[in-house]
């Protein structure tokens, strides 16, 4: 029923606009909405269907977020990596991850201190620097045969 709704609430209009970007400015709630249009489902319905419109945006940034860290969880963390070369890295980030030393992107974000930014600068970094070694080797990181240049 829960979907339903939502997908009701994507096309249905009120006040000129549709339902889910209604339910987004702050001051509205699903008791302001008119008779007519809160009959259309249970009133122990509305308050899921408000939140879930409300903040749908937010719940969907948070799950690419989310996917993308668990991509990442297992991604290894060259041994001998100089963290003090990672531009952007900040200084405490730098000691922490020289001094524990994470085998993992997903070890390296659970250090205290450590921000997801710090994360991604390393994941990035990372990225990049196996690109431009499989270049130095003379293959494409574009051809995922390892076609040679």
């Amino acid at each position: 029923e829960l979907a339903r709704a939502l997908h009701w609430g994507r096309g249905a209009v009120h006040q000129g606009v549709k339902i889910d970007h209604w339910f987004r400015r702050v001051e509205n709630t699903w008791d302001q909405l008119p008779d007519d249009l809160r009959k259309e489902f249970h009133v122990e319905l509305w308050p899921l269907i408000e939140t879930e419109l409300k903040y749908e945006g937010h719940l969907q940034r948070q799950q690419v977020q989310v996917e993308r860290m668990a991509r990442h969880e297992d991604k290894r963390i060259p041994a001998d990596l100089d963290y003090t070369r990672i531009r952007g890295l900040k200084k405490e980030a730098q000691v922490n991850f020289t001094r524990i030393r994470p085998a993992t992107l997903g070890q390296a974000g659970r250090i205290s201190g450590i921000t997801p930014a710090d994360v991604a600068i390393l994941a990035v970094w990372m990225e990049k620097g196996l690109k431009e070694a499989t270049i130095s080797a003379g293959t494409d990181p574009a051809d995922g045969a390892g076609r040679r240049g």
